[in-house]
């Protein structure tokens, strides 16, 4: 359920990278990852926003936090996904802009893509955005592949009646790596322009 030293160093190196700002996690479980990459957002003065839906994990995920000492780098929000990004964007909790610099998602699969579609919609991803996602491989997360990785032509055919389609062109790097549960994937998806831009 953790990202693990290997993947996790890998995300590090691109926080490192890029110095974003602010980086919000979409799952948080127990703050793993949050301890982790919030360390990493510190050396920079960025902040890191936990998103977990359970609030017993939450509840975890705020003790190691506190006993890590990153109480002033990262927080945690309770409730689901949507529910929070929406609340952020409308009490303007994501700053300069309303965009997010880099979002980690590393919850259910099947939700990476309406919940992609959910910050395109909000603008809470554009032009700069880095979004990372975990477990692309096992268990997997085909139909978000299949949209950062299209042509916006090809999104037109599959959007379909969807909403959220923001007419953005992404470049998507998925580096695998060898896990004790086999071959997984880390997907890096950089939003690079905008359809017609």
């Amino acid at each position: 359920m953790n990202i693990g030293p290997t993947k996790g160093a890998f995300i590090e190196r691109l926080i490192k990278t890029h110095k974003p700002r602010l980086m919000i996690e979409l799952g948080g479980y127990i703050g793993y990852s949050a301890i982790l990459f919030g360390a990493a957002m510190r050396n920079h003065g960025g902040k890191y926003i936990s998103l977990e839906m359970n609030p017993e994990m939450a509840a975890v995920a705020n003790q190691l936090i506190s006993l890590a000492g990153l109480g002033d780098t990262v927080s945690v929000i309770v409730g689901t996904a949507a529910e929070s990004l929406r609340g952020l964007v409308a009490r303007g909790g994501l700053g300069r802009g309303g965009v997010i610099p880099m979002v980690f998602l590393d919850h259910w699969q099947d939700v990476y893509l309406p919940d992609l579609k959910l910050l395109e919609g909000l603008g809470a991803v554009d032009i700069g955005s880095v979004v990372i996602a975990d477990n692309v491989i096992f268990p997997g997360a085909p139909e978000y592949l299949e949209w950062v990785q299209a042509s916006c032509d090809v999104k037109k055919e599959l959007k379909g009646e969807e909403e959220g389609d923001a007419g953005l062109v992404y470049e998507t790097e998925v580096t695998e790596f060898e896990t004790q549960f086999g071959k997984d994937g880390v997907a890096v998806t950089k939003v690079v322009g905008k359809e017609n831009a």
